[in-house]
């Protein structure tokens, strides 16, 4: 992922599998136990939907006063960045199953991929600043398991997953537009068309290849990693299908 994304936590040879990095929360204050943990607040902001919720909201869904939150969080816009680190320490990446690297490392950047794709806030997040550099090493220490794991030196690794870290945080970009045009019931191909229509150029080149630059994105990531992939394998001497 850009200037130092995630990119994948185990060892090698065993599930790797994300694991959760509790938010910092606002230091208890003495009197009354408190009524929530903050995990319980984080959840509940992330089962409303960080798109929808608000304080007020919030509390309802939670069965507590607006008052009781702030002792967790000092505010709707902390609250949402300590929910998004959340949601992408918990991230579905791919289990180690013995899968050739290749293999894994598709799967990694599609996985990754499709975690920014579902909450688009974590895209913006990580451009303003990240997540936070606890859930990004645990991810990336996973990843390197798995390569270290399958004979690559630890250098040549990083390398690897900074390119898959930053080409599935571009994919998940051109993904999440895609599918913000579909739920406006336009499709990709339709409004590049319409936009050549519209030009005063003659754009004789994407005239030619419309459909093709319009094709449907779901599986960039992937095949953006491909020709690196090809060429690691071409220098270990491998081949690849």
């Amino acid at each position: 992922m850009p200037a130092g994304v995630a990119s994948t936590v185990a060892i090698a040879s065993r599930a790797i599998a994300p694991r959760a990095i509790a938010p910092r929360a606002i230091p208890a204050r003495p009197g009354r136990p408190r009524l929530l943990t903050l995990d319980q607040v984080l959840d509940g902001a992330l089962a409303i939907g960080l798109d929808r919720f608000n304080m007020g909201v919030l509390a309802e869904h939670l069965g507590v006063g607006v008052a009781t939150l702030y002792q967790y969080v000092s505010g709707r816009d902390a609250l949402v960045r300590l929910a998004v680190s959340r949601q992408v320490a918990r991230l579905p990446l791919p289990r180690d199953t013995g899968q050739p690297w290749a293999d894994y490392v598709r799967e990694y950047a599609l996985a990754l991929q499709e975690a920014l794709v579902s909450e688009p806030r974590a895209i913006a997040q990580f451009a303003e600043g990240g997540f936070g550099f606890e859930t990004e090493v645990e991810m990336v220490d996973g990843f390197l398991a798995v390569m270290v794991a399958r004979g690559f030196a630890l250098a040549e690794a990083v390398r690897i997953v900074r390119h898959t870290g930053f080409i599935a945080f571009g994919a998940a970009v051109a993904v999440a537009r895609e599918r913000a045009n579909a739920a406006k019931g336009q499709k990709t191909s339709a409004a590049v068309a319409r936009a050549i229509a519209r030009s005063q150029a003659s754009l004789p080149l994407m005239r030619a290849t419309a459909e093709l630059y319009a094709a449907e994105t779901s599986q960039l990531a992937a095949e953006l990693l491909q020709p690196f992939i090809e060429q690691i394998a071409r220098q270990r001497g491998e081949s690849i299908t």
